[in-house]
């Protein structure tokens, strides 16, 4: 419980943020995205790629709330790049892992 409490004060938010948003990212980008990719003519890396860029683009959103945090500029974007960066790798790993344990089926 101390671990929750030192993340955010409102327990609405952790379970949007630990549970909620997680749970519908798979959905969206695994379950939909990636499998959509998968039976439309899209090789198995280009659909992995594909849907994995996409998912570290959907948290590019984040630099408004470090520049609002008075971040400057160049840190905002260090800052998103480097999320970027490794949400996509993230993305890569669990599509991987998603494919080659044939879970489609599941989502």
């Amino acid at each position: 419980r101390v671990l929750f409490r030192s993340y955010s004060s409102d327990t609405w938010v952790d379970l949007r943020n630990l549970v909620i948003c997680p749970l519908l990212e798979e959905l969206l980008y695994r379950g939909n995205i990636l499998t959509f990719l998968l039976h439309n003519d899209y090789s198995l890396w280009e659909s992995i790629l594909i849907s994995s860029v996409a998912f570290g683009s959907c948290h590019l959103h984040f630099i408004y709330t470090f520049l609002k945090q008075d971040y400057s500029v160049a840190s905002a974007v260090s800052q998103c790049s480097f999320m970027f960066l490794y949400t996509t790798l993230f993305g890569i790993l669990v599509s991987v892992v998603y494919v080659r344990t044939d879970r489609k089926s599941v989502v």
